[in-house]
């Protein structure tokens, strides 16, 4: 299945993050925690005027909490 997570851009500073040299290696997820699973797909979504998919990764585990584990970019 493929997923779309959001990220507002003005809320945490992902560019920044990223430009340090930084790597997303989790999320925090509050919908469908219990229907994202293994190999599936995600997309993360830019909120604002210039967003847009940022992002594709890939689920290397499901996890009980708020927090699913993301694969290197695919």
């Amino acid at each position: 299945m493929q997923w779309l997570l959001q990220c507002n851009p003005i809320k945490w500073r992902i560019h920044d993050f990223v430009s340090n040299g930084h790597e997303v290696h989790a999320w925090t997820v509050t919908r469908h925690l219990g229907e994202i699973i293994p190999d599936d797909d995600v997309a993360l979504w830019l909120t604002g005027s210039t967003g847009g998919a940022a992002e594709w990764f890939g689920v290397t585990s499901q996890r009980k909490s708020k927090w699913s584990r993301f694969a290197a970019p695919v």
